[in-house]
Order: C-alpha cells, then sequence, then structure tokens
C-alpha cells in the first residue's frame, strides 16, 4: 500500500532518492516501526513520529494514504 512520508532535520539522509516528502510503498499489515525500519534509521536515532498530524506509538498499523511525518528529538537547555 502506499503512504506518504515527511522526513525533518537530520532524518532526511535516510529519504528515499534524496526526496523529503515522498510516496512510500509498504507491505498492507505495515507498522510505523516497519516503515522506519525500512527507511534505515537506526534504533538509536530517537524521533518523533506523527501519523496523519497525531503523535502515534511505533506499533500503529499503517492504513493506505496515511502520511507519516518523522521529527528529529531536540534535546536542549
Amino acid at each position: 500500500m502506499e503512504i506518504e512520508l515527511r522526513l525533518y532535520g537530520g532524518l532526511n539522509r535516510y529519504a528515499p532518492d534524496g526526496q523529503t516528502c515522498s510516496a512510500c510503498l509498504v507491505a498492507p499489515s505495515a507498522t510505523i516501526s516497519d516503515a522506519v525500519t525500512r527507511l534505515g534509521i537506526p534504533g538509536t536515532v530517537h524521533i518523533t513520529v506523527l501519523r496523519n498530524g497525531r503523535r502515534e506509538d511505533m506499533s500503529t498499523r499503517l492504513e493506505p494514504g496515511d502520511t507519516l511525518t518523522l521529527l528529529p528529538d531536540i534535546d536542549g537547555g
């Protein structure tokens, strides 16, 4: 099924074909975790995930046409 990916900040290095916003094919039963793993983002990279504009857990199943936005976590003081 097709979803839209939006990658921001340093995560754009994992973007398919170098595009920060692009269509991506995933398995019909794919979760957010599956999509992130497919992009090659290491588990040590801390990210915030939005599915259709709402924060979601990595185990959330994706639906056709979903927009998945990945943002790097930012620390500071």
